[in-house]
């Protein structure tokens, strides 16, 4: 009976160490979430001082969402907050950088891990319950991980390029500010945003609709005769012309002749539009064609903090002197689900790429 009680003794303190030791590694989890969240704060104040458009910030409280996790392991790589005002409600969304805390993509609109998601695995899986699903987070072709029941092996749905389903969905506009006057931004602050740059839905590839976004912009702004039909037809034509450089639609050597192709074909423009890729660009490099107001191409590498390739339409940028590690390009990247402002923080290490187009 002494042994019976001594050994039950034991296996009480040993489940009691364990009990302890997994409310401490919870406890320094739950605090170091607490200054993850002190720290979007931060920035979510600073951007609402800085930029007028986010002046609903100000008054705005932060509201965790959820983990956001590598495509190639279970480790949480970022989070993903909601910005909600008192007053107007949800007026947008920040991803921070887990280890690095630094916001790697904020907007006004709403985050496709949203509705959008919510209504793509009501189609995708109406008739397959998952047994697991994971967000993921790689450069705007966010991608949830899903294991189904009964299967031994996750597998990875880029939710927002699946062309098995069609979501549509309204994407709603930022709240108006509710100030009477918006303070001008500061000297240290530097800010520009190009109008008029298309966001066309992604069709046959990121690179052709990439394409087609900056042709469509020069199509309303001097030179009407580069989409004179439907849009899908400029996209196929650009797609054409990009396979038939380099085999593919994804090369980004291909650019230049596909895209002179199409604006100096018979009718368009014989004399006009040159095309320059710039491999490893400066952040002072795409900066310049934004101030030029000449949209380029940015793409992302699959380096940093993402995980995939990806090409979007670069139609602006915004940085702040006192915080020299972070500056971000203002984007159009073709997803139907991702707000058309989206602000990512450029970095030399995965922004490889942009193109200039000058017509």
């Amino acid at each position: 009976m002494k042994h019976l009680c001594l050994r039950t003794l034991f296996f009480v303190l040993v489940f009691s160490l364990f009990l302890s030791s997994f409310s401490i590694a919870s406890f320094a989890n739950s605090l170091e979430k607490d200054e993850h969240k002190a720290q979007a704060i931060e920035f979510m104040k600073r951007i609402s001082s800085s930029l007028p458009e986010y002046q609903a910030w100000e008054d705005a409280s932060i509201k965790f969402k959820a983990n956001l996790y590598s495509p190639e392991s279970e480790s949480v790589t970022a989070l993903l907050y909601d910005v909600e005002n008192k007053d107007t409600g949800f007026c947008g969304y920040l991803i921070m950088d887990y280890s690095s805390r630094l916001v790697l993509e904020f907007s006004a609109g709403i985050s496709p891990y949203n509705e959008y998601l919510d209504l793509y695995k009501i189609k995708k899986f109406e008739k397959i319950k998952p047994e697991k699903v994971s967000l993921v987070y790689t450069p705007g072709t966010y991608a949830i991980k899903v294991k189904l029941i009964d299967q031994k092996d996750e597998k990875l749905y880029y939710f927002t390029e699946d062309p098995k389903v069609s979501i549509n969905i309204k994407t709603p506009k930022p709240p108006a500010a509710n100030k009477k006057s918006i303070t001008p931004l500061g000297t240290d602050v530097h800010y520009k945003a190009i109008s008029g740059v298309p966001d066309y839905a992604w069709t046959y590839g990121c690179i052709p609709t990439a394409i087609a976004n900056v042709i469509g912009y020069w199509d309303s702004h001097g030179y009407s005769n580069l989409v004179t039909g439907l849009v899908i037809s400029m996209i196929d034509e650009i797609n054409n012309r990009l396979i038939a450089i380099a085999g593919n639609n994804a090369t980004n050597s291909a650019i230049p002749g596909a895209t002179q192709g199409y604006c100096r074909a018979s009718g368009r423009y014989p004399s006009n539009f040159t095309v320059t890729n710039i491999w490893s660009p400066s952040y002072s490099q795409m900066q310049v064609e934004i101030d030029a107001n000449r949209p380029c191409l940015v793409g992302f590498g699959s380096s940093g903090p993402y995980g995939a390739t990806h090409m979007t339409a670069g139609v602006g940028y915004y940085y702040d002197d006192a915080f020299p590690s972070e500056k971000y390009v203002i984007v159009h990247d073709a997803w139907g689900s991702t707000p058309v402002d989206c602000q990512r923080l450029w970095s030399s290490s995965y922004n490889d790429f942009i193109a200039k187009i000058v017509p």
